[in-house]
């Protein structure tokens, strides 16, 4: 009698069927041609569209080709800052963190002062130096509103300001 063998897969066949279900089965093991990781064939295409390292892909924002590994990691993430609420900080690796091309925050936007221009990285010095007065006004409101939040009484500060020292705590500028 011909025996009946129980797949993985839930595929239940004949000892004479198994050859060929081995070479069609979604669930067999194959070896991706970019990176020659096993992956099951049901997952080779999503892993090259989305995780395989040596996959080519283009930058989303000069265009250049380049294998996934390179092309590193531009994140959005959100934090909250004391004086203007929820902002946005961009946190880039890899190809990213140097592409002329990519969007940035004004350096202002970090220190939550306010400005909330974004410009791709090579026009960062055009944009600080057209906008100096601008962040200067910005810096000048956000101490006068640190003067008026911080019991003035309590706080020393040396020159230059390593540190601002709170009488009972320390933290550091």
């Amino acid at each position: 009698p011909t025996s009946v063998v129980q797949k993985k897969c839930g595929k239940q066949l004949l000892q004479m069927d198994l050859e060929q279900h081995n070479d069609e089965c979604p669930l067999r093991q194959v070896e991706c041609d970019s990176c020659k990781t096993m992956v099951q064939h049901a997952q080779l295409e999503d892993h090259h569209k989305s995780k395989c390292p040596r996959a080519r892909v283009e930058c989303k924002f000069c265009g250049e080709e380049m294998d996934r590994e390179m092309l590193g990691n531009y994140i959005l993430a959100q934090h909250d800052f004391p004086f203007v609420g929820d902002e946005e900080d961009v946190q880039c690796t890899g190809h990213y963190a140097e592409c002329p091309k990519a969007i940035l925050k004004c350096e202002f936007h970090d220190c939550g002062v306010g400005c909330r221009d974004k410009f791709a990285r090579e026009d960062a010095a055009v944009h600080h130096a057209e906008n100096a007065q601008y962040h200067a006004a910005l810096i000048n409101r956000t101490i006068k509103h640190l003067y008026n939040w911080f019991e003035w009484d309590r706080v020393q500060i040396a020159w230059p300001i390593p540190r601002l020292k709170i009488v009972g705590t320390e933290c550091s500028n």
